[in-house]
């Protein structure tokens, strides 16, 4: 009996002092909580008592603070994208706003009627240039905020893309180009907005002949269950960095004096394709930008009903 109580007792001890032990490392880890609550850093939280429990507390509050660091980094990078972009975008409103002031006070000063003629020409494509930018920065917005409304139909995206290279075709022949063009004779089906996806197609014809050096390449075809439409041009200024930005909305002087606005438009273009659940990529081929746009296609069991 004797033996039992001791054995009773020495248990009892151990199960205080592991207590207090569990204690004193749990006050330690919140302590370093709190310094790292007010000095953030990526630092690990080391354990000093090896009990499964709390080593298992400190890789969870690790993991804990990894994500948090992540998430304030990106927090950090966005902040600081939307700061450079409102920059951009003041940029590209004042300039033909500063610009139509200009034309406007000149037109008011001038007596001959030939000059008022010329300003005020002058002063509404200025105000063109407002129209578009404004119109796409609200679109946009409506895109990625996933509040664009679509109206989804079976589209035959050969019979499409045909269309938008028609009307382009004046385009082409002011710059004097004959594109290559080689699209499936086979219909390519996909689910889509009408509206939409004129866009997306009317943007890179755009983009191409705005911004290309010619030698202009389109083709459609189809690859196991998806659309793939290929668009493609020489271009001698673009580098591999600049490529891998096209589709950011990366506003620039040149958007102000142009109705394209090249990095405004395949932002745009961008958040189509992907409110359709496809994917847009641009690379650098030999001095050659390619721009490759993938589309699911229509299940034919869907197309029949």
């Amino acid at each position: 009996m004797t033996v039992i109580v001791i054995l009773l007792g020495i248990a009892l001890m151990g199960m205080i002092i592991r207590q207090g032990l569990l204690k004193r490392e749990i006050k330690r880890i919140a302590g370093a909580i709190k310094q790292r609550a007010s000095e953030p850093g990526n630092t690990l939280l080391s354990v000093e008592l090896p009990e499964k429990e709390v080593v298992s507390l400190a890789i969870a509050l690790n993991d804990l603070n990894e994500a948090y660091q992540e998430k304030t980094q990106e927090y950090h990078r966005q902040s600081a994208e939307f700061k450079q972009s409102m920059a951009d975008i003041s940029h590209d409103l004042r300039t033909p706003l500063t610009a139509l002031d200009g034309y406007l006070n000149l037109m008011v000063n001038e007596e001959n009627k030939e000059k008022q003629h010329q300003y005020l020409r002058i002063a509404c494509e200025k105000v063109e240039i407002l129209n578009y930018l404004v119109t796409s920065l609200f679109e946009l917005a409506r895109l990625e905020s996933q509040a664009y409304p679509l109206e989804w139909q079976s589209i035959n995206l050969t019979a499409l893309l045909e269309n938008e290279l028609a009307s382009f075709y004046p385009e082409f022949l002011k710059i004097n180009q004959e594109p290559q063009v080689a699209i499936s004779t086979e219909p390519l089906w996909i689910r889509s907005d009408y509206i939409a996806l004129q866009r997306i197609f009317s943007n890179l014809l755009q983009n191409t002949i705005s911004h290309g050096d010619g030698d202009i390449v389109i083709k459609a075809t189809q690859k196991a269950d998806n659309a793939i439409i290929k668009i493609s041009n020489v271009t001698s200024n673009l580098t591999n960095a600049e490529v891998a930005k096209l589709f950011k909305r990366n506003y620039k002087p040149e958007m102000a004096r142009s109705k394209s606005g090249a990095g405004l438009g395949l932002a745009i273009t961008k958040a189509f394709v992907e409110l359709m659940d496809g994917s847009i990529t641009a690379t650098l081929e030999s001095k050659r930008l390619v721009i490759t746009v993938s589309l699911p296609l229509q299940k034919i069991k869907y197309l029949e009903k």
